[in-house]
Parts: structure tokens; C-alpha cells; sequence
């Protein structure tokens, strides 16, 4: 039986039921789960085929661990009684088995990936509860990038609530290369992580154009319900389905041919640059790759983090932009003293 939220509901309600010790026939079982289930609002059992198929899944979901059936049915004359046949059961007041907390460690490594958020405080409890009560001496074995800076995501939660809601804010902004923070007033419309930064993706009044701000350069956001909120026609889902990062200039789509040195090869196909990218031909010194994108910043860093193991091929202008870069930087290790 599919474990929908009105089995569970059922689940509940039978449970509620049998732990109080008492003994049921069939139609005063269903009946007293059905007035349960009133009381909230939600769907009766009407069909006693429904009603012994949630029985049997109960017995089916926990005999592994009792080695028998945990709700009784049985013959007193010419009635059948449900009961729990293990004293002061109930499926909410049992220990976890193994299986179960395997289960949760797996979902408390995959959810701290999120410890440090605003809107995800309430993890950092639950984690010290489970650390408490089921893995005392257990050692981590998966670790994330957290290098982020967690003061660059107090922000974070007022700019969720502000798109959320619609509502136009003011930014203090200090930018990477800015001597002071500026005010700016915005219509936000999303949140990005990129790396280890999160960015907010906005548009000032009165224009079509989106902007990108690092939650690690804003020190204050205000709400301004009195302004109009200008919502944004793109389609953020596919908004960065062409680039590497976040930075959109709305520019062409450019295809890149980029030669890969065999050694790297493995890398940078079980990695790619981008998911638009193919294997153009392939020889026992490397391979060229192609990727079809818009320019960014990024798409430049992407390419040059891998040194001399790849090699732009096309188009020219990008192959001579990255020349000029990679020149400078030997110009800068050529310097006798370093810093000058």
C-alpha cells in the first residue's frame, strides 16, 4: 500500500485506538477511527477492504521486529476483536531499529548542508538531539565546502521574505571595488548559490535589466511596501541554463572549442564545464570539447583554473582575451621581487 498522508493519518488514528488497551470488534474499531478522523477533517474509512488493507500493512511494517502481529484478530464467538498483542504497544513509543537510524543519519548529513542558514536555525537543535540520543560515539564520515562566511547570510532571510511577498527594499551595498556602501532600491526577484557565495538576482525601478548582488556585500536591507513592485517576466528556472555562474549579460550564445590534454581528459568529462558539452574528436594527446555559452567572468576563471592542461581552440577573440590574461600573469611571476 502506498504510504500517502491519509494512511498515515489512518495509521494514526487506529494506533490512538489500540494503545489505550481496549479491545475492538471490526465495526466498532472502524467507527471510532472514523469519528477520529472527523473530528479533523478528514476522509472516512468507508470500505472494509481499506480497513483490513491498512491492518495488514501495520502487521506487515513492523513483524521483522516483533516476530509476530502486532494488532491481534481474534475469534470470540461469533465476533473478531483487534488488539495489540504486545502490552502498552503503540507504533509512536517504540526504539528505532537499525535500519531507522541509518536512515536518519542519512538525512541529517544531506540537511546540514543547510546548518548556518536563517530560515534553517531550527537544524542546529535537531542535530544536537540526534547527536545526543542516537549517534553519541558515531564519527563523521561526509563532509561539505562551508567555507563560506556565515555572516555574508544574515541577510538571506529578509531577502527570502521580500521575494516572497512581492515587496520592493533597499539595499546597503558596498561592492568589491567601492570605498563605501551605497544605498539601492530594488525589486528582488531570486536567490543563487554559486561556489560558496550566494547572490541576490534583482532589478532596479523602472528598469528591465537584472543585476547581480553578493549577500556578502549587503549590511542592511529594508522593506518598502509603499513603493509598486515591478515583478520580472524571465523565467529564473532557465535563466542560467547558457552560462557558467551568475553573471548575465544578456549576450550571444558563443560555441567554444577547447583542446583537453589526455591526463585531464577523464576529469573534465566526468566534470564538465557546462551540460551542453560534447566530445568533438578525440586523439592519444587529448581531445577538443565544445560547449556552447555566453562570455562571463566566470566562463574565463572556469578555463583558466585548469592551466596549462586546456587550451581555447575557438573562437579567436576569446583564445587572444585568455592570451593577454595568461601573458600578464607570467609577466607578474617574472617580476624579481614578488608584489611589484
Amino acid at each position: 500500500m502506498p504510504q500517502s498522508k491519509e494512511y498515515s493519518e489512518r495509521e494514526r488514528m487506529i494506533d490512538k485506538c489500540l494503545s489505550s488497551g481496549h479491545e475492538y470488534t471490526g465495526e466498532q474499531l472502524m467507527e471510532k477511527v472514523n469519528a477520529l478522523l472527523r473530528s479533523r477533517g478528514m476522509l472516512e474509512i468507508t470500505s472494509r477492504s481499506t480497513f483490513a488493507a491498512d491492518i495488514n500493512e501495520i502487521n506487515n511494517k513492523f513483524f521483522d521486529t516483533y516476530h509476530q502481529d502486532v494488532i491481534k484478530r481474534e475469534r470470540r464467538g461469533r465476533q473478531f476483536l483487534y488488539y495489540y498483542s504486545i502490552p502498552e504497544f503503540s507504533i509512536y513509543n517504540r526504539e528505532l531499529t537499525d535500519d531507522d537510524m541509518a536512515d536518519i543519519r542519512k538525512m541529517i548529513t544531506i540537511v546540514r548542508r543547510f546548518k548556518g542558514m536563517p530560515q534553517f536555525s531550527w537544524l542546529e537543535t535537531l542535530e544536537e538531539r540526534f547527536d545526543q540520543v542516537v549517534q553519541r560515539n558515531q564519527k563523521p564520515v561526509v563532509a561539505f565546502d562551508d567555507s563560506y562566511n556565515e555572516d555574508a547570510l544574515k541577510p538571506f532571510e529578509s531577502l527570502l521574505n521580500a521575494i516572497d511577498n512581492k515587496v520592493v527594499i533597499d539595499i546597503e551595498y558596498r561592492g568589491f571595488y567601492d570605498d563605501k556602501p551605497s544605498h539601492k532600491t530594488v525589486n528582488p526577484y531570486y536567490l543563487k548559490q554559486y561556489g560558496v557565495r550566494w547572490y541576490l538576482l534583482a532589478s532596479f525601478q523602472g528598469k528591465d535589466r537584472n543585476y547581480t548582488f553578493a549577500l556578502d556585500r549587503i549590511k542592511n536591507v529594508s522593506q518598502l511596501p509603499d513603493m509598486t513592485y515591478e515583478p520580472s517576466a524571465v523565467d529564473f528556472e532557465h535563466y542560467f541554463d547558457d552560462i557558467i555562474g551568475v553573471a548575465h549579460f544578456n549576450n550571444d550564445i558563443e560555441h567554444i572549442e577547447i583542446w583537453v590534454a589526455a591526463e585531464e581528459l577523464p576529469y573534465i568529462i566526468s566534470k564538465p564545464f557546462h551540460k551542453t558539452q560534447q566530445v568533438v574528436s578525440q586523439d592519444e594527446y587529448g581531445a577538443i570539447i565544445s560547449i556552447d555559452v555566453r562570455w562571463n567572468f566566470e566562463l574565463e576563471q572556469a578555463i583558466l583554473g585548469y592551466g596549462d592542461w586546456v587550451e581555447v581552440m575557438q573562437p579567436v577573440w576569446l583564445r587572444l582575451k585568455l592570451k593577454e590574461r595568461v601573458q600578464m600573469l607570467l609577466d607578474m611571476y617574472n617580476t624579481p621581487e614578488p608584489g611589484l
